[in-house]
């Protein structure tokens, strides 16, 4: 029967949560987007879960409802009062506390879980995440203490209290892209200026990362990240001036237009703007406003452009820029009218330059504002072969030769000093000596390179009265020249500074091998320990490919040896033709009268065991080449592959000078140094910076950053003999050095590595590799050195005379250049100093490359000592008189940086001016620095290497076989003489 109750109000079935208090009879609305935990809702007959269930209801369904609690709704139920859970009823929006709003807008103050019903343990649909919009759809509970709402693509619950109501209204952060739509092929319908106000309309997507807006009459779409409800701070303006033309957008993102451009000078207003990078300026241009570089503007009004008329004092390229590497955009020649116009920001050895409509830059010393004077040409002759240079300055760069004979334009130009010409020859312009020109043509001599194809004997002159004068050793350079008169069988001959005559036939313009070979010889083969010794196809132990094969220890063979070099040529026997290293062979000689040879043996004991001595040794680092095919390995771990190329990534390395290291501020050595690290310390890499062609290591050092050089400090990741960590570590390499991979072993790659000049000793080296206590053995202990061996000899006393004659060593020095015929001069050295003459010549011989290098034919030099000569032997500073020509025959204090010019000039200073003197004078600085040396006394090669007495200090050479290997040229000589003395000093230890 239908009840005749009157409707008090309606409700629609959903799943939320109990209605916290009684309220009064209300009007519930159903709403048509609630989901639902229980689809179907028991209806009983009284408020009591024990109650009879009367009848169902399902979802959506729409009811009268008369009174509600937090736990029970009183409805109408087949017109009968029945009862239902109030957990699950929405209410309409008749009541005042659970009003509907589908246009209010609410911000997250946390990040709140948006759930699937109103329960704390209904499922989690997402996060909004705090600062997040949410759409409100209504409310629930009898408090309002949830709110359905829509987020992006998500609707759902959430607790009330996490959200505060806010207006609709935002602002533009940034200049923003409004789009017609979201997602892939979205098209740009709109630019949305910083500080724009705009009206949310909705979010969207998954998490509400898009914005639909409305935008003056436009509705579209936007991120939501550019937008924020807070207006922007009240603009402020300043004035700036451009410092150059400079381009205005509209905006400051990718894709921004071009829509003024402001020129060098003009004034502007600069607006400042919350959020606008510090790169970019806002500024209003007269009744422009948009976005610029900032860069280009300054506070300050620059000066007004002055434009001054130069000429160019000389041809000079015109660049891009005034920075370094800028690119070449023409060549202004000598005299040519410029325009130089004045830039406040440029260096003062810099100009700018309008010229031909181009803008450039060079450098103002090339500019007078003079107008260049008439140039007078007059033509000359060279009377002899001339060095033309790019300036008659000290250090100018040689640009041409000019041949004897050769006809040159000299240019008149004011301030020139007299002794020197400019001149033009073959289309180029330099500066030359005044004294190598005549205006008249000279006879022409004609003057042609020839090659030796023999050694060469070259006399004074041509017919039966000649004398011999030097002999030119085979494979020699020199030029023949042109002689009216003279016969074909003679060339005559310029051979360094000497002019002789010599037989025609021995010459050919045709080069020979680069090797110049010393006079055939029978030798045997010697290798200690009865090993067998490598042939090669090329003089070269490096290579892996080129051994031919072996000759056993005792062969007899004939070789030439080549000049310079420790390798001969093979010419007899299955390898002639093919090459051995001389440091394995010894003469083959008839052994000299007993009564000729007196050999005294001396001992000299040491507190230590000879392992005792080569772990000392090892400590200090010593180095061998007997590993150098052997693998190397590096582990994995350690080093970044790319390909076959790998990088050093153990960015721990150590200071390993021994006064530690400055950390420098900048990568320069004339910079102000931080703090001094000490040896032994840890340091961090950070990055290599190169400057020229200097290395610098930017490292960290406690709190401190700064700059070191590679020699002073060496990386901590080893390079080792096995695939082990534990085994023996051939060196280590810096951090940020390359490598070659050459394989892999399991965890770890084998690598080559050739160690950089400027790098510490202890970097890794293919070649020459830390030695191990094992490698050092046989060299220290003298038990192991066969008393009748070549080897031997690293112990004689080199403190004591040979005993031998002038006339002895002269039959050795027999075609030796400039040492040829000094014996004497070598007997005294001995007899005055205290130094073996036959040590003292084999010195000489082997740093002159047998009497025929520059320092010991002789180098002329001006007053101060300077070379007038370059490594080439070519004459320089022509303008400079020659004062003396100086001899070195021991290449002391010839620096690897400038060997001929340092050499000449400490001969110089101790004024050698014959090989004479040299030979005397060198004797006594090679005897203070070691053998005589009052303090370390080293008076044996294997003193000088080792240092017995005080191992690791004071010693010559780090390779462990180098006391061993300067033994052959000293055992040679002793072999080819015919009387001497021979005493050894022999270390004898525990």
């Amino acid at each position: 029967m239908k009840s005749t109750l009157s409707r008090l109000g309606v409700a629609t079935i959903v799943s939320g949560t109990i209605l916290s208090t009684l309220a009064p009879l209300q009007s519930y609305a159903a709403t048509s987007e609630g989901t639902v935990n229980t689809p179907i809702l028991n209806v009983r007959s009284d408020s009591s879960t024990s109650s009879s269930i009367v009848g169902k209801l399902t979802e959506g369904t729409t009811v009268d409802v008369y009174a509600v609690n937090d736990e029970w709704a009183q409805i109408n139920f087949e017109g009968q009062k029945r009862y239902v859970s109030s957990t699950y009823l929405t209410i309409g929006s008749s009541m005042s506390t659970a009003s509907t709003s589908s246009a209010s807008l609410y911000v997250a103050e946390m990040n709140v879980n948006l759930r699937s019903s109103m329960s704390t343990s209904a499922s989690i649909e997402t996060v909004i995440p705090k600062g997040s919009l949410v759409t409100h759809v209504s409310t629930h509970g009898a408090t309002g203490s949830w709110y359905k709402v829509q987020f992006g693509t998500y609707t759902g619950y959430v607790a009330a209290r996490y959200f505060t109501e806010t207006s609709p209204t935002f602002y533009a952060s940034t200049t923003a892209v409004l789009y017609d739509k979201t997602g892939t092929g979205a098209s740009k319908i709109a630019t949305i200026p910083e500080g724009a106000k705009v009206t949310y309309l909705e979010s969207l997507g998954t998490t509400g990362s898009w914005y639909k807006i409305e935008y003056g009459s436009l509705v579209g779409y936007a991120p939501a990240r550019n937008f924020t409800p807070t207006p922007l701070a009240p603009e402020a303006v300043t004035t700036y001036y451009a410092v150059k033309n400079v381009a205005l957008y509209n905006g400051t993102g990718t894709g921004a237009s071009k829509i003024a451009t402001i020129p060098l000078g003009a004034e502007v207003k600069r607006v400042y703007v919350n959020g606008l990078s510090s790169s970019w300026y806002k500024v209003q241009y007269g009744d422009t406003v948009g976005y610029a570089a900032a860069r280009n503007f300054s506070t300050s009004k620059p000066e007004a452009v002055v434009k001054t008329t130069y000429y160019a004092v000389r041809d000079l390229v015109l660049y891009e820029s005034s920075a370094s590497g800028a690119a070449r955009l023409r060549t202004i020649q000598e005299g040519t009218k410029v325009v130089q116009v004045s830039d406040a920001n440029l260096s003062d050895s810099w100009f700018k330059i309008e010229y031909d409509g181009v803008t450039g830059f060079a450098a103002a010393r090339h500019f007078s504002t003079k107008a260049p004077e008439e140039v007078t040409i007059t033509p000359y002759f060279a009377i002899r072969n001339v060095a033309m240079y790019s300036s008659s300055a000290a250090g100018a760069t040689k640009v041409a030769t000019i041949p004897f004979g050769a006809k040159v334009e000299q240019l008149s130009q004011s301030g020139l000093s007299s002794s020197w010409f400019k001149i033009r020859y073959d289309g180029k312009t330099g500066y030359a000596g005044s004294s190598h020109f005549s205006l008249k043509d000279p006879e022409v001599v004609v003057k042609t390179d020839y090659y030796t194809t023999r050694d060469v004997v070259l006399y004074n002159r041509s017919d039966a009265e000649k004398v011999k004068i030097a002999i030119i050793p085979f494979g020699t350079k020199v030029q023949q020249v042109s002689e009216p008169g003279l016969t074909e069988r003679f060339f005559k001959i310029e051979y360094g500074p000497i002019i002789g005559y010599a037989t025609a036939d021995y010459f050919s313009k045709t080069a020979p091998s680069d090797e110049q070979y010393e006079e055939e010889r029978q030798v045997r083969i010697y290798v200690d320990g009865n090993e067998p010794l490598n042939v090669r196809s090329t003089p070269d132990s490096s290579s892996t490919t080129n051994k031919v094969g072996t000759l056993s220890t005792g062969t007899i063979v004939n070789i030439k040896p080549i000049v310079g070099s420790k390798w001969a040529l093979l010419t007899s026997g299955t390898y002639s033709g093919n090459y051995i290293h001389t440091d394995y062979v010894v003469p083959v000689t008839t052994t000299p009268p007993a009564t000729g040879i007196t050999k005294k043996v001396s001992y000299t004991s040491y507190p230590m065991t000879a392992r005792q001595m080569a772990d000392r040794q090892v400590a200090q680092f010593a180095q061998t080449d007997a590993h150098r095919y052997d693998e190397a390995y590096l582990p994995r771990a350690w080093v970044s592959v790319n390909g076959s190329t790998g990088k050093i990534v153990k960015s721990e390395m150590t200071v390993v000078s021994g006064l530690g290291t400055a950390l420098k501020m900048t990568a320069s050595s004339s910079s102000s140094s931080l703090v001094t690290i000490p040896y032994g310390a840890s340091i961090q890499y950070v990055d290599r910076y190169t400057s020229g062609s200097t290395v610098w290591y930017k490292v960290k050092y406690g709190t401190m950053t700064g700059y070191v050089t590679p020699s002073s400090v060496v990386g901590t990741a080893n390079i080792l003999s096995r695939p082990i960590l534990t085994s023996h570590a051939y060196g280590q390499i810096n951090t940020g050095e390359t490598v070659t991979i050459t394989g892999q072993s399991g965890t770890y790659y084998t690598i080559s590595y050739k160690r950089p000049a400027g790098h510490n000793i202890r970097v890794f080296d293919n070649t020459w590799r830390r030695a191990s206590v094992d490698d050092l053995l046989p060299y220290v202990d003298p038990s192991q050195i066969d008393a009748n061996s070549r080897s031997f000899y690293q112990f004689l006393d080199l403190s004591k005379s040979a005993g031998t004659t002038a006339t002895t060593l002269n039959k050795v020095l027999t075609s030796k250049g400039t040492l040829s015929g000094q014996g004497q001069a070598f007997v005294d050295a001995a007899s005055m100093y205290g130094v073996n003459e036959v040590y003292l010549l084999s010195h000489a011989i082997l740093e002159t490359g047998h009497g025929t290098s520059l320092l010991a034919t002789g180098v002329p030099v001006d007053k101060d000592g300077n070379a007038l000569i370059n490594s080439s032997g070519n004459r320089i500073y022509p303008e400079r008189p020659v004062a003396a020509t100086v001899y070195n025959m021991y290449g002391i204090q010839a620096t690897d940086s400038n060997p001929l010019g340092n050499g000449a000039k400490y001969a110089f200073q101790q004024k050698w001016f014959s090989p004479k003197e040299a030979i005397i004078g060198g004797a006594y600085w090679i005897g203070a620095s070691y053998i005589n040396h009052p303090t370390y006394k080293q008076n044996t090669l294997y003193k000088m290497r080792f240092n017995p007495s005080s191992p690791g200090t004071h010693q010559y050479a780090t390779d462990i076989g180098w006391a061993a290997k300067q033994t052959t040229s000293i055992y040679n000589i002793y072999q080819s003489l015919d009387a001497y003395t021979l005493n050894f000093d022999v270390p004898k230890y525990q």
